[in-house]
């Protein structure tokens, strides 16, 4: 079904791992557009990322964080997203 939100969400994860970074972005972005729950913002963050948008990811990793302090996977990324806008 195109509105099965956890199906965009599963689909944008392993995208995301088989390296299909665009499928996996428009995966997220219809789960992050039908629900938006923090786990869909957060495939969605981890997907920008990962496809070298880290300016796009940041804010995202940003706000996640603040939602979820003790989330690890988010920290590490937020950590990675900064470090790439900043060269390193």
């Amino acid at each position: 079904s195109p509105d099965f939100v956890d199906g965009h969400l599963h689909l944008a994860m392993a995208r995301d791992a088989a390296g299909d970074f665009p499928r996996a972005l428009e995966a997220a972005r219809k789960a992050v557009a039908l629900r938006g729950s923090y786990e869909d913002r957060a495939a969605l963050a981890a997907a920008l990322l990962h496809s070298g948008d880290a300016a796009g990811a940041a804010p995202l990793l940003a706000a996640l964080a603040a939602e979820r302090p003790a989330d690890a996977k988010v920290k590490a990324d937020a950590e990675a997203a900064k470090r790439k806008l900043a060269g390193n």
